[in-house]
């Protein structure tokens, strides 16, 4: 695979000019024209992946940031529209992004990201633009287009499609690329039966959910799932565990201090794990988890509500 292929088809999305109302479809962008908007398309998401967006609302965030990464290689068309620029003079290039319903629902949620992270890229690719160059417009937001752009290969698509690939099954997916990440220094996961765990303190869940099997018949036990990959019209979560009685599924999270700035966010995730038939989400907090009274409590509870009782 080279490094540097010819602009083509198979980036898997079409850059287009809109007409002039801006719905229906045009001329395909000239070759210069959709190379730079792939490379812009290509850095963004390298940065979400990488947690170099610079954007402050979503430091802290950067599982959410990653899930955008991959919702926006996946974009399906970009429609640029010509306008005149009535601050600057001259002419502004507009983009509109056009995605399928599984990732249209989760860019949508996160516009602001996306517009912030698009700005971002297109300004390291061109850091020496001009007051009347052409822009790029996204949203608000508007950037100066140069000829010369950094250079970001035009198969970066293709490698960043198998690298993913590459990370292995769901389970604990998110912690293992971290891990990756930081390099060959990073300190170990905690692990048991060939299952990885984020900390102690999902581990320690884990064994006692694993005591509980042991008191049911094996004709009608429990499963348990720790950080299990999920997929939900628009999102891909990765709860904490997932545990199945009696032909019924629930969750369990651990709920850390980042929780509490993260309170919307959690009932929202809340919802859509019901609607998708999860019957019971329960949280837990780290200092319970280390108190043996507590956790047996709590399991008590989950398990009752989780099997009707």
């Amino acid at each position: 695979m080279s490094l540097n292929p010819p602009a083509s088809g198979d980036r898997g999305y079409a850059v287009i000019w809109a007409t002039e109302f801006g719905y229906d479809i045009g001329d395909e962008a000239a070759p210069d024209i959709a190379d730079s908007v792939h490379r812009v398309i290509g850095l963004a998401v390298r940065l979400c992946w990488r947690g170099d967006h610079d954007i402050e609302d979503y430091r802290g965030h950067e599982d959410d940031v990653r899930q955008v990464a991959v919702a926006l290689s996946q974009v399906a068309k970009v429609a640029l529209s010509r306008d005149k620029d009535a601050w600057g003079g001259g002419e502004r290039i507009t983009w509109e992004l056009w995605f399928r319903q599984s990732e249209h629902v989760l860019v949508s949620e996160h516009d602001y990201l996306v517009s912030q992270v698009l700005t971002n890229a297109a300004g390291r690719l061109w850091p020496n633009r001009h007051h009347h160059a052409d822009y790029f417009a996204f949203n608000n937001a508007m950037i100066r287009k140069l000829n010369e752009p950094e250079d970001v290969s035009l198969d970066w698509h293709l490698r960043f499609a198998e690298f993913l690939q590459a990370q292995g099954g769901n389970q604990a997916r998110i912690p293992r690329v971290k891990q990756q990440a930081l390099g060959s220094g990073a300190p170990s996961l905690p692990s048991e039966d060939n299952l990885i765990f984020t900390n102690i303190g999902e581990l320690k869940l884990y064994r006692a959910l694993k005591q509980r099997q042991q008191k049911y018949d094996q004709l009608e036990t429990i499963g348990i799932f720790p950080l299990p990959g999920m997929h939900i019209p628009g999102h891909t979560f990765e709860p904490d565990v997932l545990v199945t009685l009696k032909g019924r599924a629930g969750v369990i999270e651990i709920d850390g201090p980042h929780h509490i700035k993260r309170w919307a966010f959690d009932k929202s995730k809340d919802y859509l794990l019901e609607n998708a038939g999860v019957a019971l989400i329960s949280r837990i907090g780290p200092e319970d988890i280390d108190n043996p009274k507590e956790l047996e409590a709590f399991l008590d509870r989950f398990l009752r509500k989780l099997g009707g009782e």
